[in-house]
């Protein structure tokens, strides 16, 4: 009985001990998950803050406007756009999608973004060359292999002349009000960071007043429900 009474203790002393361990562990985790959870909630409001305002684009012309939605899967994410005047008539707009999700996607996306806006703002530069600077420059010192869609575009405010450069990314689809909406051909080339000398070559279109250009993200065409049937092209384009 004694032998019995004294294993019993030593049993329960050891019991005591591991349940002592493991809350302590798991206080450990819940601080660290709150931790890591402040980071990327700040993380996000970084991400979102480098976005512009679409309604507060600086020296938009009244002859245009411009909207733009991003929500991310995740805290952040990899998608992205832009948009800024050239000059008093020019506006530079761009969207992208970087591979993957999370951190790594977010980082990748801020380096695209700025990287394409610095370069988009330098004079008479042509857009084709913009585009194969940012692929030279992004394609460095990349070795998780990651890749962007993106277009990067001018639109010309008196005029309506469009100028585009599409690197793998979904064809953007012309809305008109006298005619049914028309998805424009397709990429000029593939996603930036998979062939660093790849000569991607614009493409030009003509927009008419009450006219809209829509780009989206595979975000909105792969989206599913709960039989995982995704949404589609087809679907965007019968509900414009």
């Amino acid at each position: 009985a004694l032998v019995f009474l004294l294993l019993l203790f030593a049993g329960f002393t050891a019991s005591e001990r591991r349940r002592r361990e493991l809350d302590l562990a798991l206080e450990e985790e819940r601080v660290e998950r709150l931790r890591v959870a402040g980071e990327l909630r700040a993380a996000r409001d970084i991400q979102m803050g480098m976005l512009p305002d679409p309604r507060r684009i600086e020296g938009l012309p009244i002859t245009l406007d411009f909207f733009a939605l991003l929500e991310p899967a995740e805290e952040v994410g990899g998608d992205l756009y832009d948009a800024s005047m050239l000059d008093e008539l020019r506006l530079c707009f761009m969207i992208g999608d970087v591979s993957g999700k999370g951190v790594p996607a977010s980082l990748f996306m801020a380096l695209t973004k700025t990287l394409s806006k610095s370069l988009a703002r330098r004079e008479q530069m042509p857009l084709e060359q913009v585009m194969r600077l940012v692929n030279d420059e992004v394609s460095r010192e990349n070795p998780a292999a990651m890749f962007v869609t993106t277009i990067i575009g001018i639109i010309d405010a008196r005029s309506g002349a469009v100028e585009l450069c599409n690197a793998g990314h979904n064809p953007p689809i012309r809305l008109s009000s006298v005619r049914p909406p028309q998805e424009l051909d397709g990429a000029n080339g593939p996603p930036l960071c998979v062939d660093e000398a790849f000569p991607y070559t614009p493409q030009r279109l003509q927009l008419h007043s009450g006219d809209l250009l829509l780009l989206i993200t595979d975000g909105v065409s792969e989206a599913e429900n709960g039989k995982q049937v995704c949404y589609g092209t087809a679907r965007i384009i019968d509900c414009f």
